[in-house]
């Protein structure tokens, strides 16, 4: 039981907004809701911690993949953005001569 409270404040606590949203759904625990949850994790087992700290990485990397998609979108989008840019100072000194 204590386990599964962790794994649920833990899932809680690395959950981020997903980048195409607004950032509305953003949870902010208080001091006295995370107190009690960071007593129980030093009284844990070294085995149930390993155990929970694997199912943390196993639920990041997709969170990862997902990050390194909107990353390589930013990118894209900035590139596009500069050739923009290009575009619009070219057309800017045309106009002058």
């Amino acid at each position: 039981m204590e386990a599964t409270s962790i794994v649920t404040y833990i899932e809680r606590s690395l959950s981020l907004p997903s980048p195409k949203t607004d950032g509305d759904e953003v949870n902010v625990e208080t001091n006295a809701q995370i107190d009690p949850e960071l007593a129980r994790l030093k009284t844990m087992k070294v085995h149930n911690a390993a155990a929970i700290a694997a199912q943390a990485v196993a639920e990041a990397e997709p969170a990862m993949a997902v990050a390194e998609e909107a990353a390589k979108d930013a990118e894209l989008a900035e590139a596009e953005a500069e050739v923009a840019q290009a575009f619009a100072e070219e057309d800017t000194t045309t106009a002058k001569w």
